[in-house]
């Protein structure tokens, strides 16, 4: 039948044609949901890599954070430190600022001795490192502690877990201790000491702290010796000046000998007169650094004003007046003392050049008459008679013992006889 024919025709075309279109559109589905999945699954990983990118900036944000605050606090130890010269407060100051702004457990100072041997506690943060300074703790350079290493080395050193250390001082007065880190006090390449951090977390330093609070604990030190070369300055000073002052009361003693008596002098209304020490109307207290007034018995009015040169009295200038003195006159009496102490100084030290320019000419021309002569008996005579009259002596002798001993006699002068010798005598 011709229909029928046309139907199965019909059909054939269609399977024919529907059997690639459905191959196709299974394909394309497979590639789609393939797609999809390759879709989800870079999803996943940007998702991944932006939480790991998320985490690393949070990490380094933090990371920075913690830098910042260390270099604040580095920076605000540093200022406070540089700011105190006397070296105990210094350490023991430092040593809190350090256990506080850093929230340490522990913080401590060692310095070495003189001898390079010992690294010495200085100072100390914690409960435990006051009981440890009471006992003068110190450890021995390259033999205890991580201290001691690095008082050896130089090199800082860090231990994330001090029970697994090596060199780890087992301290009982720090049982809390979890990790160390030890930092050399360098002076221009030279070491002075260590700056002992410790902390309750196992872990708590990184290789990168190092660097900042090397830095910290570099200005430490150089503050330390700052504040150290200015005590030690200080001391030198204050040595001086005391020196000063005694070889000044020595020299104006020895002035006062030279001339055999006391320099004092009275002036009333018909001039001026010496006048003995015992006649004095009121002595002046050595420790007296400022003008006074008295009111004597008799209504009179006693003002006093010490003579002072370096610091130390060497006399007083007094005033009698029946009535009060005035501000203004204590002032001028002020002003002048200080001009007069002057002047008796320079003319002190005027007259003690001229002195010893004396002595020397003096020695000078004695030596020369006695090296005038080769002659043993002649040298000796001229010795005694101008020595003589030069200190004004009564009577004065020169002698050459004979009982010198064998060893200290010349070998070359052949056997001496004993019992002879020389003796010059020069009679007033």
């Amino acid at each position: 039948l011709p229909w029928v024919t046309a139907v199965a025709v019909y059909l054939l075309l269609a399977v024919v044609t529907l059997v690639p279109v459905a191959y196709v559109i299974n394909n394309l589905v497979a590639n789609l949901r393939q797609a999809l999945e390759e879709a989800r699954r870079r999803w996943r990983e940007v998702r991944a890599l932006s939480r790991n990118l998320e985490q690393q900036v949070a990490e380094r944000t933090a990371d920075l954070a913690r830098r910042s605050a260390q270099l604040e606090a580095a920076a605000q130890v540093a200022r406070e430190a540089a700011a105190i010269r006397d070296v105990e407060q210094l350490l023991g100051e430092t040593a809190h600022l350090i256990s506080e702004r850093f929230g340490f457990y522990h913080a401590g100072i060692f310095l070495l001795d003189k001898a390079g041997e010992w690294a010495v506690l200085r100072a100390a943060s914690s409960e435990g490192g006051q009981r440890m300074l009471e006992r003068g703790h110190r450890l021995r350079v390259g033999e205890e502690g991580i201290v001691g290493y690095v008082a050896a080395t130089g090199r800082p050193r860090i231990a994330q877990a001090v029970g697994e250390e090596k060199v780890f001082f087992d301290n009982p007065d720090l049982p809390q201790t979890r990790a160390e880190m030890a930092l050399p006090l360098r002076v221009h390449e030279r070491l002075i000491g260590v700056l002992d951090i410790q902390s309750r977390q196992e872990g708590a330093f990184i290789e990168e702290d190092v660097a900042i609070l090397q830095v910290m604990a570099d200005q430490l030190a150089l503050t330390i010796e700052n504040a150290r070369l200015f005590t030690e300055t200080r001391k030198a000073l204050d040595r001086l000046s005391r020196y000063r002052v005694e070889e000044t009361l020595k020299a104006w003693r020895e002035a006062l000998l030279r001339r055999g008596v006391s320099l004092s002098y009275f002036y009333d209304q018909t001039g001026v007169r010496p006048l003995p020490v015992d006649e004095m109307p009121v002595s002046i207290d050595k420790e007296s650094q400022k003008v006074t007034v008295r009111s004597l018995a008799d209504g009179r009015f006693l003002l006093m004003a010490p003579i002072r040169v370096y610091g130390q009295t060497i006399g007083s200038l007094s005033f009698e007046a029946r009535r009060a003195w005035e501000p203004d006159e204590i002032a001028l009496v002020e002003a002048a003392v200080q001009q007069m102490s002057l002047a008796l100084e320079n003319a002190r030290l005027l007259e003690e050049t001229r002195h010893y320019a004396q002595r020397d000419r003096l020695i000078a021309s004695i030596t020369a008459r006695v090296r005038s002569s080769m002659d043993l008996e002649t040298i000796l005579q001229t010795a005694v008679r101008e020595l003589g009259v030069a200190l004004g002596s009564k009577r004065t002798f020169v002698q050459l013992r004979s009982g010198v001993p064998a060893q200290s006699a010349p070998t070359s002068a052949g056997p001496r006889r004993r019992g002879t010798g020389r003796l010059s005598r020069l009679d007033e």
